[in-house]
């Protein structure tokens, strides 16, 4: 078979280099001429047929170069025309020299820049665009445009973006925690008067209308016992975490007390299904601190695993029991250990300042000075509940010296 010449005659700066069935459309930088490179035989195959042999070795000499091309262009967008089919049928060529290195794509590199630097530009370039269309978007009544990741590599790959709208100001967040108390017959805290476009998103709480102004105790699913604790709650008769921990677990208490299984009903699953509308009206009323929701973790699981076959009365005496066992030892025992390591820190001539009213704080510097370590507590309180003066009366009770201020005054002690 008769070999196939090329088309048009090569410059001098061009080297020919026959890799497979693909091809390109290159251009001659010095002269301006443009050529096509077309299928030729392969060196050692002129005037007959390919064997079999061959053209397994011609399909993995494609592979590999199809491979090769793969790696060094990455996962990066391809940019440029299309090759036609008919164009892909022949043989590829390479140039050689600086001045006629080719890109990707058949784009000329200039002099002095790299195929790296080409591809850092085409991908900021894409990106610009991308963020562009985005923008348009959220003008028109879009979803409002993300943030484009970083071109230099400063944000790592695996580092996961912050959300556009965090949990509390979500609007359909606050439209699903409407929906729920509502779907459980749960009173829900309504809002009065003007907001401040800051706080907005927090619920707004009003000392003249109670949460429980308009609901039916007797007709209502809220035990009387959580209706109490809720109240307690709102008003900040109860602060503080294990203050409220233990206030929440004996209201619980009274209500397995009082609690009766439904005929065809297991008291595994019933009682779990009728606490959760009491711990939702516990929340409309003040947030939960994270020792509440451990102990009602603790306690659904204990209801969970009561067996099927064990009395009403005995099963509800077990509960009620490991609610006192969980008192004792999570919350009990647990502020003696804080508070025998605690104390230890501090030590003689000593000035701590203390915010508000903490009963571990509290019972720490009691139990500091009568170990005989002697130094001196300046308690910062502030408006509305004033919850220092609890920390402040319980340190003169116990003969520690203390000192009381508000907390714009905080500056004038700091240097003591």
């Amino acid at each position: 078979m008769p070999a196939q010449q090329p088309a048009a005659s090569c410059s001098p700066k061009l080297s020919w280099s026959l890799s497979g069935s693909l091809c390109a459309l290159f251009s001659d930088a010095d002269s301006g001429s443009g050529m096509k490179a077309e299928l030729s035989p392969r060196p050692g195959a002129a005037g007959r047929e390919m064997t079999q042999e061959e053209k397994l070795q011609l399909r993995k000499e494609k592979k590999q170069q199809k491979k090769k091309r793969k790696e060094e262009k990455g996962a990066e967008p391809e940019t440029g025309s299309a090759v036609s089919a008919a164009q892909c049928e022949g043989q590829t060529r390479e140039l050689s020299g600086p001045g006629n290195q080719l890109g990707t794509r058949g784009e000329k590199i200039p002099a002095g820049r790299s195929k790296a630097e080409l591809r850092a530009e085409r991908r900021a370039k894409q990106e610009a665009e991308r963020a562009l269309k985005q923008a348009r978007k959220g003008e028109q009544g879009g979803p409002p445009p993300q943030a484009c990741p970083s071109t230099d590599g400063e944000t790592p790959s695996g580092v996961k973006r912050l959300p556009e709208y965090t949990q509390v100001d979500d609007p359909t967040l606050l439209r699903k925690l409407v929906k729920k108390p509502e779907r459980q017959q749960v009173p829900t805290r309504k809002d009065y008067g003007s907001k401040v476009s800051l706080f907005s998103h927090l619920p707004q709480y009003s000392r003249q209308n109670s949460l429980t102004q308009y609901m039916s105790i007797p007709s209502s699913v809220i035990h009387p016992a959580m209706v109490r604790l809720g109240l307690r709650y709102s008003q900040g008769l109860v602060s503080g975490s294990n203050a409220r921990c233990i206030a929440l677990l004996r209201a619980l208490q009274q209500v397995i007390q009082d609690y009766t299984t439904p005929p065809n009903e297991e008291l595994s699953r019933d009682l779990v299904n009728k606490l959760k509308p009491y711990i939702s009206f516990l929340t409309q009323c003040r947030p939960l601190s994270a020792s509440m929701y451990n102990a009602i973790k603790f306690l659904n699981k204990e209801i969970t695993g009561v067996s099927s076959s064990k009395r009403e009365e005995e099963a509800k005496s077990e509960l009620r029991a490991a609610i006192d066992r969980y008192v004792q030892e999570k919350i009990v025992l647990a502020a003696q250990a804080i508070s025998r390591f605690a104390y230890k820190k501090i030590s003689n001539g000593d000035v701590i300042l203390v915010y508000g009213c903490s009963s571990l704080v509290s019972r720490i510097l009691q139990e500091a000075w009568t170990e005989g370590r002697r130094f001196r507590v300046v308690v910062v309180d502030s408006r509305p509940r004033l919850e220092g003066r609890h920390t402040l009366r319980s340190l003169v009770h116990a003969g520690v010296p203390a000192s009381y201020l508000l907390i714009p005054a905080a500056s004038y002690v700091l240097p003591e």
